[in-house]
C-alpha cells in the first residue's frame, strides 16, 4: 500500500490550526490561593499598630510648643492608660546657628498596662510599638501579571480584629484614624505585589487604601 501524500499547501494549513489553537488557549489562572497563603504568613510578622515605625522610649515632646497631632496621640494613649507623663529636660546638641542647650519635654513612657499591651522591637528593646493583631486576608481580587507570570499585582481584602479594649476608645480612635478603619473587623482594600521565588511566593510594597469616613452632617 503506498504511502498517502498531501498537498503542501494542505500541510502548512494544518500546522497553522495547530499551532494557532495552542496561542489563542486561554493563560492559566493565578494561584489565588498560593497568593492569600503567602500574604497571611506575611502578616504574621507584620503586625497591625498604632505607628508606622517602632518608637524610642521614653517618647518625648517639645514642652513649650508640642506638634499637636503627636500629643493627641500620646495623650490618647495615656487616657487609655497605657502611658504616663511628667515634665523632664533634655540636652540638644549644638546645631546650625544654636549652641548646645537644655530644654524642658514631656517624658511618656510605660505605665503597667501598657508594659502588657506594647510590642518591643526584637532588634532595640527601649523600641517599640502599640500593637492590635495581624490581618488576615479575607479575600483575593484582581490579580495582573507581568509579561513573564513571576509577578503579579494583586488587590485583596484584609480585616483586622476584634480590637482590645484600649484601641476601641473614642479617644484613640480619634488620634489614629486606622483604628476606626479596622474597628469591628471591617473589611479593608489593599494593594500588594507577589513575585515567585525558590521559597514561593513573596510579597512586598504593600499598601493599604483606608477610606475617610464622610463628614458629619449638621440639621
Amino acid at each position: 500500500m503506498g504511502v498517502v501524500k498531501f498537498p503542501a499547501a494542505a500541510a502548512c494549513a494544518v500546522l497553522i490550526l495547530v499551532t494557532g489553537c495552542q496561542k489563542n488557549q486561554p493563560p492559566p489562572p493565578a494561584p489565588k490561593a498560593a497568593f492569600k497563603t503567602a500574604l497571611d504568613t506575611y502578616y504574621q510578622s507584620h503586625p497591625s499598630c498604632v505607628w508606622n515605625a517602632p518608637q524610642q522610649l521614653p517618647i518625648d515632646l517639645d514642652a513649650r510648643h508640642p506638634d499637636p497631632v503627636r500629643k493627641q496621640q500620646l495623650d490618647a494613649l495615656r487616657k487609655a492608660g497605657l502611658l504616663d507623663v511628667r515634665i523632664g529636660d533634655k540636652e540638644v546638641p549644638a546645631q546650625d546657628h544654636h549652641p548646645r542647650h537644655r530644654e524642658r519635654v514631656l517624658e511618656y513612657n510605660l505605665t503597667d498596662k501598657g508594659k502588657s499591651a506594647w510590642s518591643a522591637d526584637a532588634a532595640h528593646p527601649d523600641s517599640g510599638n502599640f500593637c492590635v493583631g495581624s490581618p488576615r486576608v479575607v479575600s483575593i481580587g484582581q490579580a495582573v501579571p507581568a509579561p513573564t507570570r513571576s509577578r503579579y499585582s494583586v488587590s485583596y481584602r484584609f480585616a483586622v480584629g476584634p480590637l482590645p479594649a484600649w484601641a476601641e476608645k473614642p479617644g484613640v480612635q480619634a488620634a489614629f484614624p486606622t483604628l476606626a478603619a479596622e474597628k469591628a473587623e471591617k473589611q479593608i482594600t489593599a494593594l500588594g505585589n507577589l513575585s515567585k521565588t525558590a521559597g514561593g511566593w513573596t510579597p512586598s510594597a504593600i499598601q493599604p487604601i483606608f477610606i475617610a469616613p464622610p463628614p458629619k452632617t449638621t440639621s
